[in-house]
C-alpha cells in the first residue's frame, strides 16, 4: 500500500510507523502519479524496502 496526501502541499515521509503497517510513503507525489510508480514497480518487485527506494528516487 502507499500513502500519498491531496493537499496542496506537504510531504507523506516514510517512518518506522509506516514501514511496519506495510506502507510505501508516496513523499510529494500527487496520488494519481503515486500510483502509476506504483503499478509500475510492481511489475518488479513486491519488496516494500525495494518499492520504497523507488518512490525515493523517482
Amino acid at each position: 500500500m502507499c500513502l500519498c496526501s491531496r493537499v496542496a502541499s506537504g510531504r507523506v515521509v516514510h517512518g518506522p510507523g509506516l514501514q511496519k503497517r506495510g506502507f510505501v510513503a508516496g513523499d510529494n507525489l500527487q496520488p494519481w502519479k503515486a500510483r502509476l510508480l506504483l503499478a509500475l514497480a510492481l511489475t518488479k518487485t513486491t519488496n516494500a524496502d525495494d518499492i520504497q527506494r523507488m518512490f525515493d528516487t523517482y
